[in-house]
């Protein structure tokens, strides 16, 4: 959690994940969440509340249809998840691309920082920070990384976790 009192709650969260294997019907989510982890295999990631990560997915909604790369989501628990930015200059998705994400909120804030970095080209994405729209202050949160399938029970979508790690602060 962000923390509502000085000196308590703040976080950091680290993950080096990989497409296993890729499919553009499927539904990607690497961060923080109160959701449980069934909630990505059959809602689209703009719906998600109390989230902050990087997604993907290619729902036939209007603002999800074609998605075609990674972007930053975050949410509070009275908006759903909000598409900050597309992350220029990231290769096209596709099976074996391998990125490290990093996402970090001091105690008692509201800005909450993150990082994503193409592990297979060795390039920074995106190194910014958000301060709207932010998680619930005394919201448990836990890190996820998954994916699944949105408009098809077919494919065989993967996605290999090579580290997972996140420490709350105070």
């Amino acid at each position: 959690f962000q923390g509502s009192t000085e000196g308590l709650g703040g976080y950091f969260f680290a993950a080096r994940f990989a497409l296993d294997t890729f499919a553009s019907s499927t539904c990607y989510f690497v961060g923080l969440t109160e959701s449980g982890t069934s909630q990505i295999a059959s809602t689209n990631v703009t719906s998600m509340i109390n989230a902050v990560g990087f997604g993907f997915n290619n729902m036939s909604t209007a603002t999800d249809a074609n998605g075609t790369s990674f972007v930053f989501f975050h949410s509070s628990t009275s908006t759903n998840g909000t598409r900050t930015e597309t992350l220029l200059g990231q290769p096209a998705l596709a099976t074996g691309n391998c990125y490290d994400a990093y996402i970090y909120a001091p105690p008692n804030t509201t800005r909450i920082y993150y990082r994503l970095d193409d592990y297979n080209n060795r390039s920074t994405l995106v190194n910014s920070s958000v301060q709207l729209h932010t998680p619930n202050s005394t919201t448990f949160m836990r890190a996820v990384a998954m994916c699944g399938q949105l408009n098809t029970s077919s494919g065989a979508a993967r996605i290999g976790v090579v580290k997972l790690y996140a420490e709350r602060l105070a």
